[in-house]
């Protein structure tokens, strides 16, 4: 594995278009594991922000910052900071970076369905300038050389987010986030849907070792309903 240390995103860029089945690192603690999948991972810790700041009415959150960071910040909104803490490991979430964790845009991904509810923008560059996008456009259209600076959400963001799992420690079957009335669902392996708060049925759902597209489709149906409190089923 040979690991390359841009100094500036333009840099890294240019690396992970030329080098074909290259991967940038962060945190680490999704492309590690995929053990050597990747022989060439792009270092972007050099010039990635890691701050966490109060700018006007938003928190802007460096790509960079972990996510035990984002889980005890105190003006981090609390459905962002709920989500962050959701990861069950305090080793990982001292190693696991919100931006990889957001970048990877995953079914199962902690910060996915909380980032969609809120309707938080990422700050991106896309090879030729650092652009702001909501995070759905960002999952939508985004290409896999972008590289995500930072995250923005609104420092009032009023909303709460669930995660049903088989065990604390397993990967969420399905996770839901609402704020005010804008939710957002994520089903495994690859469903995700924002918008109203029935949304969830328009999803396409799939049958896995974590269960049927039946029961999966069940528990987006109750996940918020009064005493679900969303531990493992």
């Amino acid at each position: 594995m040979r690991i390359h240390r841009p100094s500036a995103p333009e840099e890294a860029y240019r690396l992970r278009k030329e080098i074909a089945g290259s991967a940038y690192l962060l945190g680490g603690t999704t492309v590690l594991t995929l053990g050597s999948e990747f022989e060439d991972l792009i270092d972007i810790n050099g010039f990635i922000p890691g701050a966490i700041t109060a700018e006007g009415s938003n928190v802007v959150i460096g790509a960079g910052a972990k996510l035990e960071d984002v889980a005890s910040s105190g003006i981090v909104p609390p459905v962002i900071r709920t989500a962050a803490a959701s990861c069950p490991s305090l080793q990982q979430r001292n190693m696991a970076a919100i931006g990889g964790n957001a970048a990877s845009c995953r079914a199962d991904g902690y910060m996915t369905a909380a980032l969609l509810a809120s309707t938080a923008t990422v700050l991106v560059y896309d090879g030729s300038s650092a652009r702001s996008i909501l995070y759905y456009d960002y999952i939508k259209n985004h290409e896999p050389e972008w590289i995500v600076l930072s995250i923005s959400v609104d420092s009032n963001a009023d909303g709460t987010v669930k995660r049903i799992s088989r065990a604390s420690h397993m990967h969420a079957v399905v996770t839901a986030a609402r704020c005010g009335d804008h939710y957002a669902y994520t089903a495994m392996p690859s469903a995700i849907i924002s918008g109203v708060c029935d949304c969830y049925k328009d999803m396409v759902l799939e049958s896995d070792t974590l269960g049927s597209a039946e029961y999966k489709r069940y528990l987006l149906s109750v996940i918020f309903e009064e005493g679900n409190d969303g531990n493992k089923s």
